[in-house]
């Protein structure tokens, strides 16, 4: 089975208000120090598969005519951003290439599935049309 969004949808523009609220939010997470910091489950790694999870989600609905590789590289590219930061000593945290690389993998996976379920990374024209 085969869907789509119109990036007009309230679905859309709904995903797409979410991902403001929720991309400042694992920010501001990932720059907190070790002990202040929310840990998903008691596992720094738990945190940031289910951070980047809902952002891959998130940013597939918000933006459904984007290619799914331009938004996983666009969400790598936060993941990666979050470890040059975390290399700062003052915030008492430390950078992972280990870390960078699970979470372009774990939004790969999000694309993969969504893919699989027949997500359409650009919607057609006819969806537009019928107001989907």
């Amino acid at each position: 089975m085969r869907w789509t969004i119109n990036p007009n949808s309230i679905l859309s523009r709904t995903a797409r208000a979410a991902l403001a609220a929720a991309l400042p939010g694992v920010l501001i997470a990932a720059f907190l120090p070790v002990g202040v910091a929310p840990v998903i489950a008691g596992s720094d790694w738990a945190s940031h598969g289910v951070a980047f999870a809902v952002l891959a989600v998130l940013t597939a609905a918000g933006f459904p005519r984007a290619p799914l590789f331009l938004s996983w590289a666009a969400l790598s590219m936060i993941g990666a951003g979050i470890e040059v930061v975390q290399a700062i000593p003052a915030l008492g945290r430390g950078a992972s290439l280990i870390e960078a690389g699970y979470d372009a993998l774990v939004v790969a996976v999000v694309f993969a599935i969504l893919w699989i379920l027949g997500f359409r990374s650009r919607v057609a024209e006819e969806s537009l049309e019928k107001g989907f």
